[in-house]
């Protein structure tokens, strides 16, 4: 059999073989997207009767598997078994929000949509050079080297959020200006989703004894305690973030955020923003490395560690506690 299927062609034919195995009463959908940071990706979505929308399943690891010898049909039905495993799939499919608001319904309507904006439309940061072709499609202001987005949350509980970005066309609908969706999302988002300002240390232990299943006879936290007082580094770093862990790193975006935090360290401070979802806080007075070093740090992670979409900047920013100033250091 022939490779010679690109991705886009690859999608397709699947769609029409899993269409023909669960039947018309379901509708096969493929979509290339635009994600975050210009990276494209092609999803598959399988949506249940009245339903408009329907969780995602990306394809490139099937696409992988097909131009190395796996046949279509199987794949499709690996696809299947994927998709309808899909933890929280649930959630989305019933496609009840938690103030029991239809989602088709707030989409199509006019008015339900712009109560739906005033209510939960929310900020993200992005890496403005990363994302300069979707900045064309969307309002966004520019700050630093990222740019604020908006987005409207439709599903938000501890596991997942699910949301949809504002576009240029939506807003035009509604009949909102730009300068009221900002300033909606800057009320709504500490709101929805309120800071967090943790301990490096504190995080890297809660993330050891969720990882293994340690004896309630061996005193972790002590043995813990030890091992992060050896690895001092992490003692003079804090995780800032938000409390759902998802596009965190917005906080320091909020308004009055940075001199909270300068207020509570009593200094000026580094951000490292180690991914979209969250920076690094290094208080000035605590600093062991050169700013210079602090960059290289940055770089290194994202190029080793970080997932291309998920990279918000290779900078490093300093806001000054005299001068009430964010600036990339």
């Amino acid at each position: 059999m022939d490779r010679d299927m690109n991705k886009l062609e690859f999608a397709e034919a699947v769609c029409i073989i899993i269409q023909e195995i669960i039947g018309d009463q379901y509708k096969v959908r493929y979509a290339d997207l635009l994600k975050n940071n210009n990276i494209r990706k092609i999803g598959i979505d399988i949506l249940f009767p009245n339903e408009v929308i329907a969780p995602l399943l990306y394809i490139e690891d099937y696409y992988e598997s097909y131009i190395n010898g796996c046949d279509l049909l199987d794949i499709a039905y690996q696809i299947l078994k994927q998709y309808t495993e899909q933890e929280g799939r649930s959630a989305i499919h019933h496609i009840v929000l938690e103030n029991q608001m239809d989602i088709a319904g707030m989409i199509s309507d006019t008015d339900k949509l712009k109560d739906r904006i005033r209510s939960h439309v929310t900020i993200r940061l992005v890496n403005r050079e990363k994302n300069s072709k979707l900045l064309e499609t969307i309002p966004h202001r520019s700050w630093l080297d990222m740019a604020v987005i908006y987005l409207i949350i439709l599903i938000s509980d501890d596991k997942e959020m699910g949301s949809i970005r504002v576009t240029h066309e939506l807003l035009k609908r509604i009949g909102m200006e730009v300068e009221e969706l900002h300033q909606l999302a800057m009320r709504n988002t500490p709101v929805l989703l309120p800071e967090t300002l943790r301990n490096m240390g504190e995080v890297l232990k809660a993330g050891l004894k969720d990882q293994f299943d340690i004896p309630d006879l061996i005193d972790m936290d002590n043995i813990l305690d030890a091992m992060l007082t050896e690895r001092s580094l992490e003692n003079e770093m804090y995780v800032l973030s938000n409390k759902n862990g998802t596009n965190g790193a917005s906080v320091i975006y909020y308004d009055g955020i940075l001199e909270r935090v300068s207020d509570y360290f009593q200094t000026g401070f580094f951000i490292l923003p180690s991914s979209i979802h969250e920076c690094i806080i290094v208080p000035e007075r605590k600093i062991s490395f050169s700013p210079e070093a602090l960059k290289k740090m940055v770089k290194e992670v994202n190029a080793e560690q970080v997932q291309e979409e998920e990279i918000l900047s290779n900078n490093v920013y300093y806001y000054s506690s005299s001068e009430k100033k964010i600036s990339i250091s």
